[in-house]
């Protein structure tokens, strides 16, 4: 047997461990589900309203197409607007998401803070109990792909769904 599989069989056996990777799953999904209704909500708010994208955005649009226009049709571009439209749409999302029964703190953060913090300490604890656990000829590599953020969310996808 090598030496991740028996990280594996050690990690699999704690029950600590498996308690973080339930809670972390649970909110990783509650987090999805709440960013998907977000996305629509957005996305009805600007269709039914017009927001123009700032002098800097539009010029940086215009590089990559020059057909395009100053109206944002996408809430990914909602970094693009100018400051006024800006909170115009976070108050008309915030309104939204209230009706469909998401709450935030207030307009101006993000329904998934909270989560996504909490769900961050559950992931720390899911990296720091496999470093602990790691075999010495593997703890250093083992930290370096979790310090790694191209390969983090790969790595803690791997760890949390070995059987």
């Amino acid at each position: 047997m090598s030496n991740y599989d028996n990280l594996i069989n050690k990690v699999n056996e704690i029950k600590e461990f498996k308690e973080f990777k339930n809670k972390y799953m649970l909110l990783k999904n509650k987090i999805a589900e709440i960013e998907a209704i977000e996305e629509e909500c957005g996305k009805e708010i600007l269709k039914n309203n017009i927001f123009n994208i700032n002098e800097e955005g539009y010029k940086l649009r215009l590089k990559r197409n020059p057909n395009l226009d100053k109206r944002i049709l996408e809430s990914n571009e909602s970094y693009l607007m100018n400051k006024e439209d800006l909170e115009k749409y976070l108050k008309l999302l915030h309104e939204a998401r209230t009706e469909k029964g998401i709450k935030a703190k207030d307009w101006e953060n993000s329904s998934t803070f909270v989560l996504f913090e909490e769900m961050k300490k559950y992931e720390h604890g899911l990296v720091n109990i496999t470093i602990e656990l790691a075999p010495i000829e593997i703890k250093e590599k083992i930290v370096q792909l979790f310090n790694n953020y191209k390969y983090r969310d790969k790595a803690i996808e791997t760890m949390i769904n070995v059987k």
